[in-house]
């Protein structure tokens, strides 16, 4: 599971357990007042542009693609990732780079 902190009574999180599997985000306190929660729900129901270009929402993400929108949406700011570092270092583990391959990431 990835998990993100928005204060002390809200969250978020995807339950996924690879940095590439799909899975829908899931909201903890979303009763509460804080108008940044309200806020950051609608971005991600609305969708974004996930990490590498392509659409996703709150019902198809990966843990990837939300950690993307985290760290790259000035929304987000304050945002915590509370757990989860380890699936998001299973990507960087894989992610070997190919000396031949020249596209741009």
């Amino acid at each position: 599971m990835i998990k993100y902190s928005i204060d002390e009574t809200s969250s978020f999180s995807l339950d996924v357990s690879t940095p590439h599997e799909t899975s829908s985000i899931e909201f903890e306190g979303e009763d509460n007042p804080n108008p940044k929660v309200k806020r950051l729900k609608k971005i991600l129901e609305n969708g974004w542009t996930g990490m590498f270009g392509h659409l996703c929402d709150i019902e198809n993400s990966t843990a990837l693609d939300l950690h993307h929108v985290v760290v790259t949406n000035s929304n987000f700011n304050g945002v915590r990732l509370i757990e989860g570092q380890d699936i998001l270092d299973m990507y960087k583990d894989e992610a070997e780079p190919d000396p031949f391959d020249f596209r741009i990431y």
